[in-house]
């Protein structure tokens, strides 16, 4: 296993898609301290983005949110919550099935 002091690559941001995006900022600031870096109306997409960071890590969470879209279960997906196993870090599984 590598040393993870010596790994030259780190995730830059996770993107997630919300259906309430002003209550989503909330809840993402108060629970990991994180505070907003950036926002984005992309008007042709009828698109709006707000970019957390957290202050002292670095690590940034990319919401996006278009009217009538948002987190869910996608048709075609298998959605799985492992409860078990996982050192109390809440865990969920996404995978597609098979084309009909």
């Amino acid at each position: 296993m590598a040393d993870r002091g010596t790994v030259g690559a780190r995730l830059d941001h996770v993107g997630l898609a919300v259906a309430d995006l002003e209550a989503a900022v909330s809840w993402f600031c108060d629970v990991f301290g994180l505070v907003r870096e950036l926002t984005l109306r992309v008007e042709p997409l009828d698109l709006s983005i707000e970019m957390l960071a957290h202050p002292v890590h670095g690590y940034r969470i990319e919401l996006l949110h278009r009217p009538g879209s948002g987190a869910g279960r996608k048709p075609g997906t298998r959605v799985l919550t492992v409860r078990n196993g996982t050192c109390g870090i809440p865990t969920l599984l996404v995978e597609r099935t098979a084309k009909a």
